[in-house]
Protein backbone atom coordinates (compact mmCIF):
# COMPACT_ATOMS: atom_id res chain seq x y z
CA UNK A 1 0.00 0.00 0.00
CA UNK A 2 1.26 3.49 -0.80
CA UNK A 3 1.04 6.58 1.39
CA UNK A 4 -0.27 9.00 -1.20
CA UNK A 5 -0.10 12.76 -0.91
CA UNK A 6 -3.87 12.81 -0.63
CA UNK A 7 -3.71 10.40 2.32
CA UNK A 8 -1.12 12.56 4.04
CA UNK A 9 -3.18 15.70 3.48
CA UNK A 10 -6.32 14.08 4.89
CA UNK A 11 -4.46 12.81 7.95
CA UNK A 12 -2.89 16.21 8.62
CA UNK A 13 -6.25 17.94 8.43
CA UNK A 14 -7.83 15.33 10.73
CA UNK A 15 -5.01 15.59 13.27
CA UNK A 16 -3.98 11.95 12.87
CA UNK A 17 -0.41 10.81 13.40
CA UNK A 18 1.33 8.50 10.98
CA UNK A 19 4.40 6.42 11.69
CA UNK A 20 6.76 4.75 9.29
CA UNK A 21 8.97 2.08 10.86
CA UNK A 22 12.73 2.31 10.58
CA UNK A 23 15.01 -0.27 12.14
CA UNK A 24 16.77 0.41 15.44
CA UNK A 25 19.86 -1.14 16.99
CA UNK A 26 20.05 -1.75 20.74
CA UNK A 27 23.11 -2.81 22.73
CA UNK A 28 21.42 -4.38 25.75
CA UNK A 29 24.61 -5.86 27.16
CA UNK A 30 26.14 -2.47 27.86
CA UNK A 31 22.92 -0.62 28.53
CA UNK A 32 23.64 1.81 25.70
CA UNK A 33 20.88 2.56 23.23
CA UNK A 34 21.41 3.56 19.63
CA UNK A 35 18.44 3.90 17.34
CA UNK A 36 17.51 5.86 14.24
CA UNK A 37 14.83 8.51 14.44
CA UNK A 38 11.62 7.66 12.64
CA UNK A 39 10.33 10.01 9.97
CA UNK A 40 7.45 9.95 7.54
CA UNK A 41 8.79 9.05 4.11
CA UNK A 42 8.14 11.03 0.99
CA UNK A 43 5.57 9.69 -1.48
CA UNK A 44 8.28 8.16 -3.67
CA UNK A 45 10.12 6.62 -0.73
CA UNK A 46 6.89 5.26 0.77
CA UNK A 47 6.44 2.83 -2.11
CA UNK A 48 9.81 1.25 -1.21
CA UNK A 49 9.11 0.89 2.54
CA UNK A 50 8.24 -2.62 3.68
CA UNK A 51 5.21 -2.13 5.88
CA UNK A 52 4.77 -4.07 9.14
CA UNK A 53 2.67 -7.23 9.07
CA UNK A 54 1.12 -7.11 12.53
CA UNK A 55 0.37 -5.02 15.62
CA UNK A 56 1.34 -6.09 19.14
CA UNK A 57 -0.87 -4.78 21.95
CA UNK A 58 0.63 -4.62 25.44
CA UNK A 59 -1.10 -3.82 28.71
CA UNK A 60 -0.23 -1.25 31.35
CA UNK A 61 3.28 0.21 31.43
CA UNK A 62 4.50 2.34 34.35
CA UNK A 63 8.18 3.32 34.48
CA UNK A 64 7.98 5.25 37.75
CA UNK A 65 8.08 4.58 41.47
CA UNK A 66 9.82 1.21 42.14
CA UNK A 67 10.33 0.56 38.42
CA UNK A 68 12.23 3.84 38.21
CA UNK A 69 14.46 2.69 41.07
CA UNK A 70 15.18 -0.55 39.21
CA UNK A 71 16.04 1.35 36.03
CA UNK A 72 18.26 3.83 37.86
CA UNK A 73 20.10 1.03 39.66
CA UNK A 74 20.40 -1.52 36.85
CA UNK A 75 20.33 0.44 33.59
CA UNK A 76 17.83 1.46 30.93
CA UNK A 77 17.44 -2.06 29.53
CA UNK A 78 16.78 -3.84 32.83
CA UNK A 79 12.99 -4.24 32.71
CA UNK A 80 13.10 -5.37 29.06
CA UNK A 81 15.92 -7.88 29.45
CA UNK A 82 13.81 -11.07 29.38
CA UNK A 83 11.61 -10.20 26.39
CA UNK A 84 13.16 -10.06 22.90
CA UNK A 85 13.13 -6.52 21.53
CA UNK A 86 10.43 -5.94 18.95
CA UNK A 87 11.30 -5.23 15.31
CA UNK A 88 9.72 -2.05 14.00
CA UNK A 89 10.38 -3.33 10.49
CA UNK A 90 7.79 -6.08 10.96
CA UNK A 91 5.44 -4.94 13.73
CA UNK A 92 3.94 -1.96 15.47
CA UNK A 93 3.84 -2.15 19.26
CA UNK A 94 1.12 -0.38 21.23
CA UNK A 95 1.09 0.07 25.02
CA UNK A 96 -0.92 1.94 27.64
CA UNK A 97 1.45 4.54 29.12
CA UNK A 98 0.11 4.77 32.67
CA UNK A 99 1.67 8.04 33.81
CA UNK A 100 2.71 11.54 32.97
CA UNK A 101 6.28 12.36 31.91
CA UNK A 102 6.52 16.11 32.56
CA UNK A 103 9.58 18.26 31.95
CA UNK A 104 10.07 18.67 35.72
CA UNK A 105 9.99 15.15 37.13
CA UNK A 106 9.16 14.49 40.79
CA UNK A 107 9.68 10.81 41.62
CA UNK A 108 6.53 9.05 42.79
CA UNK A 109 6.80 8.02 46.46
CA UNK A 110 5.75 4.59 47.69
CA UNK A 111 1.98 4.14 47.96
CA UNK A 112 1.28 7.39 46.14
CA UNK A 113 -0.77 7.53 42.97
CA UNK A 114 0.25 10.74 41.24
CA UNK A 115 2.38 8.96 38.65
CA UNK A 116 5.43 10.64 37.15
CA UNK A 117 8.06 9.14 34.84
CA UNK A 118 11.50 10.57 34.15
CA UNK A 119 11.73 11.52 30.46
CA UNK A 120 15.17 9.91 30.28
CA UNK A 121 13.52 6.48 30.54
CA UNK A 122 11.43 6.99 27.40
CA UNK A 123 14.49 6.27 25.24
CA UNK A 124 14.63 2.71 26.57
CA UNK A 125 10.93 2.19 25.85
CA UNK A 126 11.49 3.26 22.25
CA UNK A 127 14.63 1.18 21.87
CA UNK A 128 12.71 -1.86 23.12
CA UNK A 129 10.42 -1.40 20.12
CA UNK A 130 7.30 0.33 21.45
CA UNK A 131 6.02 2.52 18.61
CA UNK A 132 2.72 3.88 19.96
CA UNK A 133 1.34 4.58 23.43
CA UNK A 134 -2.13 5.55 24.56
CA UNK A 135 -2.58 8.42 26.99
CA UNK A 136 -6.30 7.73 27.31
CA UNK A 137 -6.05 6.75 30.99
CA UNK A 138 -6.57 8.08 34.51
CA UNK A 139 -2.91 9.04 35.05
CA UNK A 140 -2.06 10.97 31.88
CA UNK A 141 -3.03 14.25 33.55
CA UNK A 142 -1.28 13.59 36.88
CA UNK A 143 0.98 16.58 36.12
CA UNK A 144 -1.91 18.67 34.80
CA UNK A 145 -2.68 19.76 31.28
CA UNK A 146 0.83 21.16 30.81
CA UNK A 147 2.31 17.84 31.91
CA UNK A 148 0.06 15.95 29.49
CA UNK A 149 1.33 18.01 26.55
CA UNK A 150 4.94 17.78 27.76
CA UNK A 151 4.48 13.99 27.86
CA UNK A 152 3.25 13.94 24.27
CA UNK A 153 6.20 16.05 23.17
CA UNK A 154 8.75 13.91 25.04
CA UNK A 155 7.36 10.69 23.59
CA UNK A 156 7.39 12.15 20.09
CA UNK A 157 11.05 13.16 20.47
CA UNK A 158 11.88 9.51 21.15
CA UNK A 159 10.01 8.34 18.07
CA UNK A 160 6.98 7.03 20.00
CA UNK A 161 3.59 8.13 18.68
CA UNK A 162 1.26 9.31 21.49
CA UNK A 163 -2.48 9.08 20.97
CA UNK A 164 -5.57 8.94 23.14
CA UNK A 165 -7.04 11.29 25.72
CA UNK A 166 -9.59 11.28 28.51
CA UNK A 167 -12.09 12.75 26.05
CA UNK A 168 -12.70 12.08 22.37
CA UNK A 169 -10.69 14.65 20.44
CA UNK A 170 -8.49 15.15 17.40
CA UNK A 171 -5.68 13.31 19.23
CA UNK A 172 -7.79 10.28 20.13
CA UNK A 173 -6.79 8.07 17.20
CA UNK A 174 -3.73 7.05 15.24
CA UNK A 175 -3.65 5.56 11.74
CA UNK A 176 -1.29 2.66 11.01
CA UNK A 177 -0.41 1.06 7.70
CA UNK A 178 0.03 -2.69 7.60
CA UNK A 179 0.80 -4.69 4.50
CA UNK A 180 -2.40 -4.42 2.48
CA UNK A 181 -4.50 -2.90 5.27
CA UNK A 182 -5.09 0.41 7.05
CA UNK A 183 -5.79 0.18 10.79
CA UNK A 184 -7.07 3.04 12.94
CA UNK A 185 -6.67 2.72 16.73
CA UNK A 186 -8.70 4.87 19.12
CA UNK A 187 -7.23 5.45 22.59
CA UNK A 188 -10.38 5.72 24.69
CA UNK A 189 -11.13 6.38 28.35
CA UNK A 190 -14.19 4.95 30.12
CA UNK A 191 -13.42 4.65 33.85
CA UNK A 192 -16.64 5.65 35.64
CA UNK A 193 -17.74 7.41 32.47
CA UNK A 194 -18.49 6.67 28.82
CA UNK A 195 -16.91 7.96 25.61
CA UNK A 196 -18.84 10.46 23.56
CA UNK A 197 -20.46 7.98 21.18
CA UNK A 198 -21.80 10.63 18.82
CA UNK A 199 -18.36 12.17 18.40
CA UNK A 200 -16.83 8.71 18.02
CA UNK A 201 -19.33 7.88 15.29
CA UNK A 202 -18.40 11.07 13.49
CA UNK A 203 -14.66 10.34 13.66
CA UNK A 204 -15.12 6.75 12.55
CA UNK A 205 -17.14 7.88 9.55
CA UNK A 206 -14.08 9.77 8.25
CA UNK A 207 -12.42 6.44 7.36
CA UNK A 208 -13.09 4.14 4.46
CA UNK A 209 -15.42 1.24 5.26
CA UNK A 210 -12.58 -1.27 4.79
CA UNK A 211 -10.32 0.49 7.34
CA UNK A 212 -9.90 -1.84 10.30
CA UNK A 213 -10.84 -0.08 13.56
CA UNK A 214 -9.65 -0.90 17.09
CA UNK A 215 -10.93 0.51 20.37
CA UNK A 216 -7.97 0.41 22.79
CA UNK A 217 -9.83 1.39 25.93
CA UNK A 218 -9.13 2.17 29.59
CA UNK A 219 -12.07 0.80 31.58
CA UNK A 220 -13.32 -1.73 34.09
CA UNK A 221 -12.88 -2.71 37.72
CA UNK A 222 -9.40 -3.26 39.10
CA UNK A 223 -8.13 -6.66 40.23
CA UNK A 224 -11.16 -8.76 39.21
CA UNK A 225 -10.69 -11.57 36.65
CA UNK A 226 -13.93 -11.06 34.72
CA UNK A 227 -15.59 -8.01 33.21
CA UNK A 228 -18.57 -6.19 34.71
CA UNK A 229 -22.01 -5.62 33.21
CA UNK A 230 -21.26 -1.89 32.85
CA UNK A 231 -18.14 -2.61 30.79
CA UNK A 232 -20.08 -5.02 28.59
CA UNK A 233 -22.66 -2.31 27.93
CA UNK A 234 -19.86 -0.01 26.76
CA UNK A 235 -18.45 -2.79 24.58
CA UNK A 236 -21.85 -3.30 22.93
CA UNK A 237 -22.06 0.41 22.18
CA UNK A 238 -18.63 0.29 20.54
CA UNK A 239 -19.60 -2.75 18.50
CA UNK A 240 -22.73 -0.94 17.33
CA UNK A 241 -20.51 1.93 16.19
CA UNK A 242 -18.62 -0.48 13.93
CA UNK A 243 -15.37 -1.30 15.72
CA UNK A 244 -13.68 -4.49 14.51
CA UNK A 245 -11.75 -5.22 17.73
CA UNK A 246 -11.90 -4.03 21.35
CA UNK A 247 -8.84 -4.32 23.62
CA UNK A 248 -9.04 -3.19 27.23
CA UNK A 249 -6.68 -2.17 30.02
CA UNK A 250 -6.83 -0.64 33.55
CA UNK A 251 -7.87 -3.61 35.77
CA UNK A 252 -4.16 -4.60 36.19
CA UNK A 253 -5.09 -8.27 35.74
CA UNK A 254 -5.97 -10.31 32.68
CA UNK A 255 -9.73 -10.59 32.19
CA UNK A 256 -11.91 -12.80 30.02
CA UNK A 257 -12.30 -12.67 26.24
CA UNK A 258 -15.75 -12.33 24.69
CA UNK A 259 -17.42 -12.24 21.29
CA UNK A 260 -20.16 -9.65 20.75
CA UNK A 261 -21.96 -9.77 17.42
CA UNK A 262 -18.87 -11.39 15.94
CA UNK A 263 -16.46 -8.76 17.34
CA UNK A 264 -13.71 -10.03 19.68
CA UNK A 265 -13.50 -8.19 23.00
CA UNK A 266 -10.35 -8.67 25.09
CA UNK A 267 -11.52 -7.05 28.31
CA UNK A 268 -8.11 -6.53 29.95
CA UNK A 269 -4.50 -7.31 29.05
CA UNK A 270 -3.30 -6.77 32.62
CA UNK A 271 0.10 -5.32 33.47
CA UNK A 272 3.12 -5.50 31.19
CA UNK A 273 5.64 -3.51 33.27
CA UNK A 274 4.44 -2.26 36.64
CA UNK A 275 5.50 -2.17 40.29
CA UNK A 276 2.60 -4.12 41.72
CA UNK A 277 3.77 -7.28 43.50
CA UNK A 278 0.99 -8.11 45.99
CA UNK A 279 -0.56 -11.01 44.05
CA UNK A 280 0.17 -13.42 41.20
CA UNK A 281 -2.50 -12.01 38.83
CA UNK A 282 -1.00 -8.47 38.88
CA UNK A 283 2.34 -9.96 37.86
CA UNK A 284 0.86 -11.83 34.90
CA UNK A 285 -0.25 -10.26 31.65
CA UNK A 286 -1.27 -10.90 28.09
CA UNK A 287 0.22 -9.47 24.92
CA UNK A 288 -1.94 -9.66 21.83
CA UNK A 289 -0.61 -9.98 18.28
CA UNK A 290 -3.08 -8.76 15.64
CA UNK A 291 -2.86 -9.70 11.97
CA UNK A 292 -5.54 -8.43 9.60
CA UNK A 293 -6.64 -9.26 6.09
CA UNK A 294 -9.54 -7.98 4.03
CA UNK A 295 -11.73 -10.78 5.39
CA UNK A 296 -10.27 -11.98 8.69
CA UNK A 297 -8.94 -11.07 12.12
CA UNK A 298 -6.18 -13.22 13.60
CA UNK A 299 -5.29 -12.83 17.29
CA UNK A 300 -2.30 -14.63 18.80
CA UNK A 301 -2.25 -14.78 22.61
CA UNK A 302 1.15 -14.21 24.24
CA UNK A 303 0.91 -14.58 28.03
CA UNK A 304 3.77 -13.38 30.18
CA UNK A 305 4.82 -13.25 33.83
CA UNK A 306 7.18 -11.34 36.10
CA UNK A 307 6.51 -13.44 39.19
CA UNK A 308 10.07 -14.72 39.24
CA UNK A 309 11.74 -11.34 38.61
CA UNK A 310 10.00 -8.16 39.67
CA UNK A 311 8.95 -5.88 36.79
CA UNK A 312 10.88 -8.06 34.30
CA UNK A 313 8.28 -9.85 32.15
CA UNK A 314 9.05 -13.00 30.19
CA UNK A 315 6.79 -14.97 27.87
CA UNK A 316 5.28 -18.14 29.28
CA UNK A 317 6.32 -21.36 27.57
CA UNK A 318 5.24 -24.98 27.51
CA UNK A 319 3.12 -26.26 30.37
CA UNK A 320 2.96 -22.95 32.26
CA UNK A 321 1.63 -21.24 29.14
CA UNK A 322 -0.99 -23.94 28.68
CA UNK A 323 -2.11 -23.64 32.32
CA UNK A 324 -2.56 -19.89 31.83
CA UNK A 325 -4.51 -20.29 28.57
CA UNK A 326 -6.73 -23.03 30.03
CA UNK A 327 -7.65 -20.80 32.98
CA UNK A 328 -8.35 -17.86 30.67
CA UNK A 329 -10.53 -20.06 28.45
CA UNK A 330 -12.67 -21.24 31.39
CA UNK A 331 -13.71 -17.69 32.29
CA UNK A 332 -14.18 -16.56 28.68
CA UNK A 333 -16.96 -17.02 26.12
CA UNK A 334 -17.80 -20.72 25.62
CA UNK A 335 -17.61 -20.20 21.86
CA UNK A 336 -14.01 -19.09 22.13
CA UNK A 337 -12.71 -21.60 24.65
CA UNK A 338 -11.06 -24.08 22.24
CA UNK A 339 -9.38 -21.27 20.32
CA UNK A 340 -8.13 -19.59 23.50
CA UNK A 341 -6.69 -22.90 24.72
CA UNK A 342 -4.85 -23.13 21.41
CA UNK A 343 -3.54 -19.57 21.78
CA UNK A 344 -4.95 -18.36 18.46
CA UNK A 345 -8.27 -16.88 17.33
CA UNK A 346 -9.08 -16.65 13.64
CA UNK A 347 -12.34 -14.81 12.96
CA UNK A 348 -14.12 -13.43 9.91
CA UNK A 349 -14.33 -9.65 9.89
CA UNK A 350 -17.83 -8.55 10.83
CA UNK A 351 -17.79 -5.55 8.52
CA UNK A 352 -17.14 -7.88 5.59
CA UNK A 353 -19.08 -10.98 6.56
CA UNK A 354 -21.94 -9.27 8.43
CA UNK A 355 -22.00 -12.19 10.81
CA UNK A 356 -24.02 -12.66 14.00
CA UNK A 357 -22.96 -13.86 17.41
CA UNK A 358 -23.32 -17.43 16.17
CA UNK A 359 -20.05 -17.02 14.25
CA UNK A 360 -17.92 -20.15 14.13
CA UNK A 361 -14.34 -20.02 15.34
CA UNK A 362 -11.64 -21.37 13.06
CA UNK A 363 -8.24 -22.61 14.13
Amino acid sequence: MRLTLLTLLICCVAGITLLSPISKQVSWSTGSIDFASRALPSESAAAEVQLPKRIIFLGDVFLGRRVEQLLDSNGAAYVYARVPAFSTATEYVVANFEASAPRVHLPTPEMRFRFSVDQMHLEGLSAFGVTHVSLGNNHSYDAGSVGYHETREALSREGIVPFGDQVVSTTTETLLFLEGQEVVIFGLYAVNTAPDYNLLRSRLSAYATDTYSVAYIHWGTEYVPVHTAAVEDTARQLVDLGFDLIVGHHPHVVQDIDLIAGVPVVYSLGNFIFDQYFSAPVQEGLALALSVSATSTELTLLPHTSLDARSQPRYLQGEEKQVFLDALAVRSSAMLQPAIQGGRLLLPRTAVANISQSTSIAE
